[in-house]
């Protein structure tokens, strides 16, 4: 269930999914559910075990992942080929 929220997250901010290319999606998702789960653990039980998730949980999230994209991936700030 995390991983599926995850996802949705993700998902509901276009201009974060697409700083993900798109040949890496799932490898970069997949990475994102395990970093997630592991940083926030207690909200990760709490989805599986409520499947419920508040809008301060969902903005948390995005903010992880975003965190997470900017250390993984190269910015395109600036980047014009």
């Amino acid at each position: 269930m995390f991983d599926e929220v995850v996802r949705l997250v993700l998902a509901s901010a276009p201009e974060v999914l697409t700083r993900v290319p798109e040949e890496r999606t799932q490898e970069i998702a997949e990475e994102l559910t395990r970093h997630l789960g592991r940083e926030q653990a207690a909200l990760a039980r709490r989805v599986e075990d409520a499947a419920t998730l508040s809008g301060e949980e969902r903005e948390a999230l995005l903010c992880a992942a975003v965190a997470f994209l900017d250390a993984r991936l190269p910015s395109a700030t600036g980047a014009d080929g």
